[in-house]
């Protein structure tokens, strides 16, 4: 998407940035796109990425260096645009200065801790364009929307802005972004944004940046305003509304309550006797009185007969300590005491010692009590006001000391009138009172019912709680209408059969805590004719004065559905940090605004002076705005996206972190039903992460499995470091979340008795640097809270406790456990090195029920469709793309980990884009699964339909990792093509085709040999080492013995597999493209002469395996082929390459280049720290090994125009592609080689290396 700025504005652009030297225009630029950035995350610190080239050469903003330049500033709405530009400048300067190429330090970070390159420094760019775009000859000062693709299904950052500045008209901005974080108008109203600033700052740069707003003409037609007026019209008091239904229909049903029915007549006449005996008593109105009780028709007369006689109730839960009832007391000073249930003895006496007019107990049944004897049923119409005090609720406070907040007569009946038309209440309608007995939302399950005449349901106790008895009670009293908290209605929807449904109701309204989506979909599903209200407010609004109308469609939601907007007489007013009307997108604090909110809290007028403000945007009397503390964001609709709490937003070793997120991706998990995440802090300045979670019924939660899981989901630092499951959640007497009350993580304890002497040692240490109890020494190191930082303090520990050099931090991704890195530790200092050893010729045996049964059907000769695994890796997306552009008929399912369709095919998409591969998609079909799982995790009923229908399988997924063990990798490099044998011999017989490598030629017995055959591996597994190579030999014999059982099979074995023949793209994160930049990066190689390189080039290797897949000829004896080169290249001659390109390098022999290597473990910039462990004494002697026989491969191509180019050829472009995707700095005096990319793959190769 392109947009122009108009010529008056780009000329003020061009002077303003002359007075700020040659880079001026940019910098101005940039600094107004951080306040932007600022503006729309709410943080200080912002972190921009640019690439390096822009800043090299200021006539065209084109340099050859392609490194990433971070800029990292801090800005404040207090500084003045000047001083902002000054930060900015600096930091400018600042990153042209250095040369530490960013992009390595994510990708050496990379490893089993879960710190990937999708957390990277920046996730946004800032860049000047690399071609001169055709410019409009638009003379007007608005942005011009040009659009040109309106995203990509995959971006490597939220959001690339690109400037061009070499025009001397219009200044021209062209966007990328990512499409499931951003929408297209929301792009537009960025920009908007940013012209609008700009505007503003080209008129008085001066200004403080505070002063200048984002309110665009679209944000003006949508948003709320606050300087409108609202109602303040007062409705009359709920107790006037309650005496009229009562009037109308005295016999109708009010309340329905453990199957005593209860009308209106009664109902008001009792509240009426209540009232006369009250003012009897001495209370007058305004006076408070305490209310103890549960739910209950008498808790209704006691709430009624105290407002009629114009007091205020304040009602204390039985559930609550007798400590916190006694604190709201004191506070809220009662001149009287109404009790359903009697008092423990400490309350009792407590009571005993308060000035109280009057105590009174109402018996059970309440209806039969003579309590009320004699007194007057007459209505006493005591005259209450707008502004008269109704109830106190309390609240909890910051300091432990609850407070109460003193709730005015307006908000009870306000908003009724716009309720009754919007969401179309009647006097018919049945109402649950679900709520908890002392919580606001307890108001509108008792009011609104007797406001319009309407009927109300008490379910009990053990209707609430019981598993599934809350939907049958739902059912059995058809109720129309309920107000919930998240809980209560997830409570509703537990233990239900598929045959219950509850076709009478048709509202619900969700308020208290955050509605995620799924609890959303679950009532749709209970209740097919409901429309779900996600309400919005507090107590201090005394009821939600927030709404939304949950679509039934969901898919387009977030997880946490949004608050919407006010009702009538109300706004969600959304004011930024220097309270300003904040613009779309915009982060800021959500204060409410109406006429009808509470007074204040008691004894806190300075609180209540904090919390209550008198609109700043208006002279009216009465109308004010109250502080929620929650942030929020407007839509591009105007809507309020409520996320999260100010003070819910923490930091844990400087990561900022929101807690709702955490809980939302939780609530993804298949087996979580409930969860609640907090920040535990057991031991003073460590902060961790605590997840509670409740597994559906019939299920349980596995942590391990639901740890991998928010892997997948979450950055690394929001990982809990505890998961704990629950029988259910704590709950408050209101029906919230308990948080105080969920138990401390349990510490268990190692018996130490068994444990060797490095075993205790890490125990000890481990227990000192974890800060809590080791479990096992089978425990996970990063299961147990382990990050990055803890590995270099841990790896460093470790060196000083063994007095030993050799250990460095890749132990702990290799051996996590203390179990394994104790078994590490120790072979390092003993002759006879210890090795877990296992037994490969028994992992090798393939189950007996894999094989050609009489009941398949045969194997079709024509592949009409293929099962891909593997297709996100480089090869994989290669081999998908050969597939889809050369068989364009072929339908190709590819096994993808992803949570939805939607998202499967996105990271297919996304693979495709990063190499620059653009194949057509029409025949491709993501199938969601997981090679470690049984049955490959996909649905059986699916995974039945694919064994009929799959005619060819190609399995190329594995988990590749030099440095994991093989149990490790067993799940899904062994068992994952066991399990796909078992397809392919299901249903009708499949033809197999497996990916595997020449690794597994690297037994002792084969190193001996000049040459391997392609149809001998051999039984020897000596000197197969690391968990990879083990796994791959493994799993090559288990189908070279299908093949033997008649399932017809082949396997491929590249080598090293280099870039795209064509324009030089290469995994730039694999191992020889790491190699070679270390090299560089010391200006030293090591002393391989004569040492061969075997190397393919991706596309040959894949257009190989695709040409063999679909000639199924070649079956039998020629099933194996060795995917290499005949001419092979070697490592001196690569080096040689390379000080030809102009980079300073000289040659050492291995022992002194190792060393240096070494030295360099502290260093983070440096490419090869993640391979330092892989680097042994006998390394270089390790590459030396027999050529690979590739005759069946010769012969399988004859015929074709597939070739395999030789690494000469292909330098120069390789090199061409590290440098331009700023993978490898360029030399002083490099060697000019260019390829040939269109402009759209030039733009997606200078993005590449941040896409892996």
């Amino acid at each position: 998407m392109n947009f122009k700025f108009g010529l008056e504005l780009s000329s003020s652009l061009r002077t303003l940035g002359q007075q700020f030297g040659e880079n001026g225009l940019f910098i101005v630029l940039l600094t107004a796109y951080k306040i932007i950035l600022m503006r729309h995350t709410g943080e200080e610190d912002i972190c921009v990425g640019s690439l390096r080239e822009i800043l090299q050469d200021t006539t065209n903003y084109l340099g050859k260096n392609s490194d990433y330049d971070v800029f990292r500033t801090y800005i404040s709405d207090d500084l003045t645009f000047i001083q902002a530009l000054e930060a900015v400048s600096a930091t400018y300067n600042q990153a042209k200065a250095s040369r530490l190429p960013y992009h390595q330090i994510i990708q050496i970070l990379s490893g089993k801790s879960g710190f990937s390159q999708s957390t990277p420094f920046f996730k946004t760019l800032f860049n000047v364009a690399l071609s001169k775009p055709v410019l409009s000859s638009a003379s007007n000062d608005k942005i011009r929307f040009e659009q040109q693709g309106l995203g990509l299904s995959f971006s490597p950052y939220d959001l690339s802005l690109t400037v061009d500045l070499k025009s001397e008209l219009q200044i021209v901005l062209s966007a990328q972004y990512n499409i499931e974080l951003i929408v297209p108008g929301r792009i537009e109203e960025i920009f908007n944004q940013l012209q609008l600033l700009l505007d503003q700052i080209v008129k008085n740069p001066n200004d403080r940046i505070v002063n200048y707003n984002l309110l665009t003409e679209k944000a003006l037609q949508v948003l709320p305003s606050p300087s409108l007026p609202l109602s303040s019209k007062w409705e009359g008091s709920i107790t006037d509304h309650f005496a009229a239904r009562a009037k109308e229909h005295p016999d109708k049903l009010a309340i329905f309550y453990e199957g005593r029915e209860t009308s209106y007549a009664t109902l008001f006449s009792k509240s009426n006797q209540l009232a006369n005996l009250l003012i009897l008593k001495g209370i007058k109105p305004g006076d408070v009185i305490g209310l103890y009780g549960h739910r209950s028709p008498a808790v209704v007369v006691s709430i009624m007969g105290i407002l009629i006689a114009g007091a205020a109730y304040c009602i204390m839960d039985p559930a609550y300590p007798t400590e916190r009832i006694k604190q709201c007391m004191d506070i809220a000073n009662p001149k009287a005491w109404v009790q359903i249930l009697d008092t423990p003895t400490d309350l009792k006496e407590y009571l005993n010692s308060l000035p109280l007019k009057v105590t009174l107990t109402i018996p059970q049944p309440w209806d039969e009590s003579k309590v009320f004897e004699g007194v007057s049923a007459e209505y006493p119409a005591v005259a209450v006001q707008p502004d008269s005090l109704a109830v106190v609720t309390f609240t909890s406070g910051s300091t432990g000391i609850p407070k109460g907040v003193m709730g005015r007569h307006t908000p009870l009946t306000h908003f009724y009138p716009w309720m009754q038309k919007e969401f179309g209440i009647t006097k018919d309608d049945r109402f649950s009172a679900c709520s908890g007995i002392a919580h606001d939302p307890l108001q509108r399950d008792l009011f609104t019912p007797l406001f319009f005449g309407a009927h109300i349901y008490i379910p009990t106790q053990d209707d609430i709680s019981q598993p599934g008895q809350l939907s049958k009670w739902f059912k059995k009293h058809s109720i129309n209408i309920s107000c919930f908290t998240p809980a209560i209605g997830q409570i509703l929807t537990t233990g239900v059969g598929d045959e219950l449904k509850l076709e009478a109701l048709r509202l619900a309204f969700f308020v208290g805590d955050c509605l995620l989506k799924k609890d959303v979909g679950l009532l749709y599903n209970l209740a097919p004719n409901i429309t779900v209200i996600n309400m919005y407010g507090s107590t201090e609004t005394q009821r939600s004065v927030g709404y939304y109308k949950v679509p039934r469609d969901l898919s387009p939601l977030k997880e946490v559905i949004i608050v919407g907007k006010g009702m009538q007489g109300c706004q969600l007013v959304l004011l930024n940090k220097a309270n300003k009307l904040a613009g779309i997108g915009e982060v800021g604090e959500i204060f409410l605004r109406s006429h009808h909110l509470a007074k204040g809290y008691i004894g806190f007028p300075s609180e209540t002076e904090k919390r209550f403000l008198k609109n700043p945007f208006t002279d009216i009397e009465g109308d004010k705005l109250y502080r929620t503390g929650d942030l929020g964001r407007y839509t591009l609709d105007g809507l309020m996206d409520c996320i999260g709490r100010a003070d819910d937003q923490i930091k844990i070793r400087g990561f900022r972190i929101e807690l709702g997120e955490i809980s939302a991706a939780l609530g993804r998990h298949p087996s979580v039903k409930e969860n609640v995440t907090i920040v535990r802090q057991d031991k003073p300045g460590e902060k961790q992460l605590a997840s509670y979670v409740v597994a559906w019924p019939g299920k349980s939660c596995d942590v391990g499995d639901i740890k991998s899981f928010l892997r997948g989901k979450l950055p690394h630092y929001m990982v809990p470091t505890f998961i704990i499951q629950l029988p259910s959640l704590p709950l408050t007497p209101n029906g919230k979340i308990d948080r105080r009350a969920l138990p401390p993580p349990q510490s268990e304890t190692i018996d130490t008795s068994s444990l060797t002497e490095t075993q205790k040692k890490l125990l000890d240490l481990w227990t000192e640097l974890i800060g809590r109890p080791v479990p096992s020494i089978e425990s996970n190191f990063f299961d147990l809270g382990g990050h990055s930082v803890l590995v270099v303090q841990t790896a460093s520990k470790m060196k000083q406790l063994f007095n030993n050099p050799n250990i460095n931090l890749t132990f702990l991704y290799q051996a996590p456990t203390i179990k394994e890195l104790s078994i590490l530790i120790d072979g390092l200092s003993k002759a006879d090195t210890v090795k877990v050893t296992v037994d490969y010729v028994s992992e090798s045996r393939l189950s007996d029920h894999i094989r050609v049964r009489a009941d398949l059907l045969p194997a079709s000769q024509k592949i009409n469709s293929v099962f891909l695994t593997g297709s996100t890796g480089f090869l994989g997306a290669y081999l998908l793309s050969s597939l889809l552009t050369t068989y364009p008929d072929v339908s190709v399912y590819c096994l993808v980990r992803a949570d939805s369709m939607g998202a499967a095919k996105s990271r297919i998409e996304a693979t495709l884009s990063a190499y620059n591969l653009h194949p057509p998609m029409n025949k491709l079909i993501p199938v969601m699964g997981d090679l470690s799982k049984e049955f490959l995790g996909v649905e059986p009923g699916l995974l039945a339909e694919l064994a009929q229908t799959v005619d060819a399988v190609l399995h190329n997924g594995a988990m590749v990792h030099w440095l994991h063990s093989y149990e490790r990798l067993r799940a899904i490099n062994v068992k994952g093509t066991e399990e796909l044998l078992k397809f392919s011999c299901t249903g009708k017989l499949k033809f197999f085709h497996y990916v595997s490598t020449t690794n597994v030629y690297d037994a002792d017995q084969n190193r001996k040999k000049s040459i391997v055959l392609e149809n001998e591996v051999g039984n020897d597994t000596n000197g197969l080492s690391g968990g990879y190579t083990q796994t791959k030999w493994v799993a090559e014999k288990l189908v070279l013995k299908a093949n033997e059982r008649g399932i017809p099979c082949k396997v491929y074995r590249p080598s090293y597999i280099t870039g795209d023949t064509v324009n030089g793209i290469w995994n730039s994160d694999d191992f020889l493209c790491r190699f070679i930049k270390g090299c560089i990066q010391i200006g030293l190689a090591p002393n391989l002469k004569g040492v061969p390189l075997d190397v393919s080039p991706v596309d040959y290797v894949a257009d190989t395996i695709i040409y063999s897949l679909m000639n199924n000829s070649n079956f039998g004896d020629l099933c194996n082929f060795n995917v290499v080169q005949d001419d092979l290249y070697s490592y001196d001659a690569w080096f040689e390459c390379v000080k030809g390109y102009g980079y300073p390098l000289e040659v050492a022999e291995y022992p002194k280049w190792r060393e240096v290597v070494l030295s360099r473990e502290s260093d983070a910039d440096f490419s090869l720290k993640p391979f330092l462990n892989f680097f042994s004494e006998s390394w270089s002697s390790s590459l030396k090994g027999p050529k690979y026989d590739t005759a069946n491969t010769l012969k399988l191509l004859k015929n074709t125009n597939i070739k395999n180019s030789t690494m000469d050829k292909l330098m120069d472009k390789y090199f061409s592609y590290f440098i331009q995707c700023g993978f490898i700095k360029p030399p002083a005096s490099p060697k000019s080689t260019n390829v040939n990319w269109t402009p759209k793959q030039q733009s997606q190769i200078l993005t590449r290396n941040k896409a892996l």
